[in-house]
C-alpha cells in the first residue's frame, strides 16, 4: 500500500471525527443534525472501504492482520447493538 493513500485516509478520518464532535456542540435542528451525522458516517465508511481495498492487495501477514481486526471490530459492534437492544427492551 502506498503511504500517501494511507495518510490521506487517516487525515480524512481524523477530520471527520473532529467534525462529528463539533457537530454535537452546534445548536442544529434535529433533522439537519441527523443528516449531517449520517453524511459524516458515510464518508468515514467509504474511507475505511478504500483503506481495506488497498490492504487486500498486500500479501501475507499484513492482509491477515487487518482482516482479523475487521472481524474483531464487527464482533464488538454486534455486541454493543445486542446489549443496547436488551437494555431498551427491559426499560420499555
Amino acid at each position: 500500500m502506498r503511504f500517501s493513500t494511507a495518510l490521506f485516509v487517516w487525515v480524512l478520518l481524523v477530520l471527520a471525527t473532529v467534525a462529528e464532535l463539533a457537530l454535537f456542540r452546534t445548536p442544529l435542528d434535529r433533522t439537519l443534525f441527523t443528516v449531517s451525522l449520517f453524511g459524516l458516517a458515510g464518508l468515514k465508511a467509504s474511507m475505511i472501504a478504500v483503506f481495506y481495498q488497498q490492504v487486500t492487495r498486500e500479501g501475507g501477514d499484513v492482509a491477515v492482520f487487518y482482516f482479523f481486526t475487521l472481524w474483531v471490530a464487527l464482533g464488538f459492534i454486534i455486541g454493543v447493538l445486542t446489549s443496547m437492544s436488551q437494555i431498551t427492551a427491559t426499560h420499555v
